[in-house]
C-alpha cells in the first residue's frame, strides 16, 4: 500500500566451518531484494550498513597495547592486563 513499510526476519545459522569475520573483505551478507512499484519492477543489491561478522569464541586485549622492553634491563618485569571476550553463549572456559 501507500507509504507501507515492508520488513522480513530471517533466523540464520552459521555453520560451524564459516571463516571468521575479515573486516577488509566483502561482506559475507548480501541480499537482491526484487520488487515492483506502479507495475514496473526493479532489484537493489542490499549491503547491510553494520557488518555482520563470524567472530572467535574468545578475544583477548592487552592493556597496555603496546610497550617499550628496555634491553639493558630484560630480567625486569612488564606488567600486562588481559582481558578475554567470550562470544559464546553462556558461561565458559578460556
Amino acid at each position: 500500500g501507500y507509504n507501507q513499510t515492508v520488513k522480513a526476519s530471517y533466523d540464520v545459522t552459521i555453520p560451524k566451518e564459516a571463516g571468521l569475520f575479515l573486516p577488509y573483505e566483502k561482506p559475507v551478507l548480501t541480499a537482491d531484494v526484487t520488487y515492483e512499484a506502479f507495475n514496473t519492477a526493479a532489484t537493489v543489491h542490499a549491503v547491510p550498513a553494520d557488518a555482520v561478522a563470524v567472530l572467535p569464541p574468545f578475544a583477548l586485549s592487552l592493556d597496555p597495547s603496546a610497550t617499550v622492553l628496555n634491553t639493558l634491563k630484560p630480567d625486569q618485569p612488564l606488567p600486562v592486563k588481559v582481558t578475554v571476550r567470550n562470544y559464546t553463549p553462556g558461561a565458559a572456559e578460556a
